[in-house]
């Protein structure tokens, strides 16, 4: 009963909450806009077959930041076998060098094209996020370029091997400096500078295979606090 009011609450005051939401953004207090969204949402949360769509945000939105370091990681390596070849030293291997360079050279327009399919279909899921309180926070959090430095997805990072674990700083720079659309997120597999700090490279083939990724599964809803801090992480970008 207590539920169902809460419920028919947020429902009625919507239209008065909306405008104070926007009146907050308009006053650079977005983040107490996103803890008025986050207190709508627990009013009133998603229809249960609507956690899908949420759970293919997210994934769709590791996904970029995969497919982006993929193409990073292959325009670093072509760059530095190009080095090699070319600073005067002697090359043990020149056809096996120039092999490489070639493999490299013909991978980047297939990494180019995954990055903009993967922009796409994080688009398409972005719209597809249910409407009411998350899919406000998701506006509001994608025009806040630095948010996922929270201490949380940090400590992530860090804990999966990930350069916040270092004093690198690259999870504060954009993945993908050069593109017109930057990209600003923590490390998976390809990051250049995790691969270097390991030794060995991780060839996983799809994000799902990337051993540096939690696994999650957020289609039924939050089930516990790596949820919970995972929709804070990509929808409200607030601490808990």
């Amino acid at each position: 009963m207590f539920h169902r009011s809460k419920t028919r609450f947020a429902v009625i005051t919507e239209p008065y909450l909306i405008r104070l939401e926007t009146h907050l953004e308009r006053h650079g207090k977005w983040r107490l806009a996103q803890r008025l969204r986050r207190k709508q949402h627990k009013w009133r949360p998603p229809a249960p077959e609507d956690w899908t769509q949420v759970h293919q945000y997210i994934e769709s939105k590791q996904t970029v930041l995969f497919v982006i370091q993929i193409q990073t990681w292959t325009q670093q390596a072509l760059h530095r076998c190009y080095l090699e070849l070319t600073d005067g030293s002697p090359v043990s291997d020149e056809d096996g060098l120039v092999s490489t360079m070639q493999a490299l050279q013909e991978a980047l327009p297939t990494a180019g094209e995954g990055v903009w399919y993967a922009e796409r279909e994080c688009h398409n899921k972005a719209l597809r996020v249910p409407d009411g309180p998350l899919q406000r926070a998701l506006r509001t959090h994608e025009r806040q370029a630095m948010s996922h430095l929270r201490e949380w997805q940090r400590n992530e990072c860090a804990a999966m091997g990930g350069c916040c674990g270092r004093g690198c700083g690259c999870c504060s720079k954009p993945r993908n400096p050069d593109a017109s659309r930057r990209h600003y997120g923590h490390c998976f597999a390809y990051c250049v500078c995790c691969c270097d700090e390991r030794g060995f490279d991780l060839r996983a083939q799809t994000i799902a295979d990337d051993p540096t990724r939690v696994v999650f599964d957020l289609t039924k809803g939050p089930k516990n606090d790596y949820h919970r801090h995972l929709l804070d992480a990509y929808f409200w970008g607030l601490e808990r």
